[in-house]
């Protein structure tokens, strides 16, 4: 279908070498260093990266480009999935770029649309920096998630008419609206990226909320045999995804690292473009993995045995969401309706961690207690997608005698023992 045409001239110019559109609009940084390519989030454009290709068009070669139905990318009416995405940004690096592989940096949405490039194109991707990445247990978390920090976000959710009317009315460039929304927006939001909040049609913003935020489910999709490696900076103060659910993803997927940034939110690359540098150039100087010959290691003595530290007698709270694999609202809950004891200093509680354990285990005995909040475990949805099942079929092969535990109220999975259980099944078709 024909794009829907748009008005180009209220994007104004973006730094770098025009790199027209195939089918993506694109733009190219510096001229020589590994190819890093930085793909927006939804009502973002390529401007939204200024900051961070600064510093990194001095040693890389960065590509910018501006999503499908967004900025100077073709509007059109269809064609807002997370493949839909995916295959728009494939066929514009293939135009643009000379097959090297490049990392890709993206924020929320686009992150989403990196990773689903790179499941369908690995030799292409060397590695993904994820920056808020939607990460969410449930469609209802990330429903809920994103009600937290804008009205307009709660106006999708829950008016969705009323909001059709507004996007139709004010959005697509021009107007009054995005010189009002400069006057309101914070200091820190440079206006350029204001002004292109309101550069796209409804069909491209409910499209792709829906299917690479809300409805993107990233657990499901992304399961141990992801082959790209990735890292996930997030903000351990981003009110949009709970830094706790990429911290627990990681436990169970080798290819995951998440590196938090301390007393950050959701705009990484506005407010710390310095660490969006840093996490780039680390996973762009890596080195292609090679295949090496076995060199048997030197016999060397022992080491001596070193006695296990004693676990700290108190946690943060953040530490406290960690072990329990929840978010630190649900443990300052625990502590409001004491089920957990915890000592405040100021604003910050200090969980007792005894108290915590018999919270989150029960009847078990502190050894084995202790060993079982160590190992590798899984949420019921995670254990779904790792068994390439649904919820209901996990529930009935734990009536099977499949093994699983209780914390905290949640049945969860040891990883070991449900690969254990998995491979000593019979061979035959699933139930």
């Amino acid at each position: 279908m024909a794009p829907v045409p748009h008005p180009l001239e209220v994007v104004g110019t973006t730094a770098g070498r025009a790199l027209g559109r195939h089918p993506l609009a694109a733009w190219q940084h510096g001229d020589h260093g590994p190819l890093v390519v930085a793909v927006p989030g939804v009502a973002e454009t390529a401007r939204y990266w200024d900051s961070v290709v600064g510093r990194l068009a001095v040693d890389h070669r960065v590509v910018t480009v501006d999503l499908l139905g967004f900025g100077r990318s073709p509007w059109p009416e269809l064609g807002y999935t997370m493949d839909g995405h995916a295959g728009a940004l494939a066929a514009t690096l293939d135009a643009v770029t000379d097959g090297e592989p490049a990392v890709l940096v993206g924020h929320q949405a686009g992150v989403a649309v990196a990773m689903a490039h790179a499941a369908r194109a690995p030799a292409a991707v060397a590695g993904i920096v994820g920056i808020g990445t939607p990460w969410y247990r449930s469609t209802l978390e990330a429903r809920r998630s994103l009600r937290n920090p804008w009205w307009l976000a709660r106006w999708l959710l829950d008016h969705e008419d009323r909001a059709r009317r507004l996007c139709r009315t004010l959005c697509g460039g021009g107007g009054l609206l995005p010189r009002v929304a400069r006057l309101l927006a914070p200091e820190s939001v440079p206006p350029t990226v204001v002004h292109d909040l309101f550069l796209h049609r409804w069909e491209s913003l409910s499209g792709t909320l829906d299917s690479c935020w809300t409805g993107a489910d990233l657990p499901g999709r992304y399961g141990v045999g992801f082959a790209v490696p990735m890292v996930a900076l997030h903000g351990d103060d981003d009110v949009c995804v709970p830094v706790e659910n990429l911290t627990d993803a990681a436990r169970t997927r080798p290819w995951l690292t998440v590196d938090v940034a301390r007393g950050e939110g959701f705009t990484l690359a506005i407010d710390a473009p310095h660490l969006v540098h840093a996490a780039v150039a680390e996973l762009a100087a890596r080195p292609p993995p090679r295949r090496l010959r076995r060199v048997p290691p030197p016999q060397r003595a022992a080491p001596a045995p070193v006695a296990a530290a004693a676990p700290p007698a108190e946690l943060s709270a953040a530490d406290a969401a960690v072990l329990a694999r929840v978010t630190r609202r649900t443990v300052h809950g625990w502590v409001e309706s004491g089920a957990v004891a915890a000592r405040r200093q100021g604003n910050r509680f200090h969980i007792d961690r005894a108290s915590l354990v018999a919270h989150l285990v029960g009847d078990l005995e502190a050894d084995e207690a202790e060993r079982l909040l160590a190992l590798s475990w899984l949420t019921a949805s995670e254990a779904a997608a790792r068994l390439g099942v649904g919820h209901a079929t996990v529930e009935r092969y734990v009536s099977a005698g499949m093994p699983s535990h209780r914390v905290a109220g949640r049945r969860i999975f040891v990883a070991s023992e449900l690969d254990a259980w998995a491979a000593s099944r019979p061979a035959r078709s699933r139930d």
